[in-house]
Formats: structure tokens, C-alpha cells, sequence
């Protein structure tokens, strides 16, 4: 039962977050993720209502399918530049999130990673980078803009 679980700091030496590792920890509000880290399993931090921040690592190289799903109070995300692939639904339902970095090329698996993601209307990408904006259908994006 992680119900009374506010905050995490995951132990260096850590290489995955799990399927479902943290899933459904309602009262989580902050995650610190050491660089160790290399990929974020399906599901992971999905209906952590309230996680407002994520710093995901340069090292990150794969955010799986619902990973941050439900993560209504996160308003914005940075994707670093060796992330290869979001999976998808993987921030589906932040309802309150704003803004998207990215900072390298990605790809983005079957189905729309932002699903849901009303509020979304800034994204930031690198200059001179190919950017699919098919993930962001049924988001009010206002302006892409280069980093």
C-alpha cells in the first residue's frame, strides 16, 4: 500500500522502474530518479494523481506504454535527448499538463501518447529536428517552437 507515500528518491544502481512500480500511489507528489535509470516500465507511475514534477534522466533511453497515464497535477515534461521511444497513452490523461521539451528526435509507439492531455499547448522542439505532430491530435496545441 503506497496510499500515504508522498515523495520517493529511487537508489542509484537502479537501471528500470517496473511495470507498474509505483501505479496507483495517489498521494505521490515528487519522484527523484537517479541517472542510472534507463528505462521507465508500462504503467509505472500510472494514477499518481498527484506527482506534480518528474525529472526524467539523460540516460532514460524508453518510457513505456501508460507510464505517467492519470498523472492529473503534472503540468509540464522534459523528454531528454536519448529517449528512442514513448510508448503509447504514455502521458494520456495528464489533464493538467502544459508543456512538452524535447530535446532530441523521438519516436512515438502505436496509439497517442498525449491522449486527454486537454491543457497541452506548448511543445518544444530542437531546432532542425523531424517532428511527427500526429501524437498531439486531440491536443489545443497554441505554438510549436524551437528550442
Amino acid at each position: 500500500d503506497c496510499a500515504g507515500i508522498k515523495a520517493v528518491a529511487v537508489q542509484c544502481g537502479v537501471s528500470k522502474i517496473e511495470s507498474g512500480g509505483f501505479e496507483g500511489c495517489a498521494g505521490l507528489r515528487r519522484i527523484l530518479l537517479p541517472q542510472s535509470v534507463r528505462s521507465i516500465g508500462a504503467g509505472a507511475f500510472s494514477g499518481c494523481h498527484s506527482l506534480k514534477s518528474i525529472a526524467i534522466p539523460r540516460a532514460i533511453r524508453s518510457i513505456g506504454e501508460r507510464a505517467f497515464e492519470g498523472c492529473a497535477s503534472l503540468r509540464e515534461v522534459r523528454i531528454p535527448e536519448g529517449v528512442s521511444e514513448v510508448g503509447s497513452c504514455a502521458f494520456g490523461g495528464c489533464r493538467s499538463l502544459e508543456s512538452v521539451a524535447f530535446c532530441g528526435s523521438v519516436s512515438f509507439g502505436k496509439g497517442n501518447p498525449f491522449s486527454n492531455c486537454n491543457k497541452l499547448s506548448r511543445i518544444f522542439v530542437p531546432t532542425n529536428t523531424e517532428f511527427d505532430t500526429a501524437p498531439f491530435s486531440d491536443c489545443r496545441i497554441v505554438r510549436y517552437a524551437e528550442e
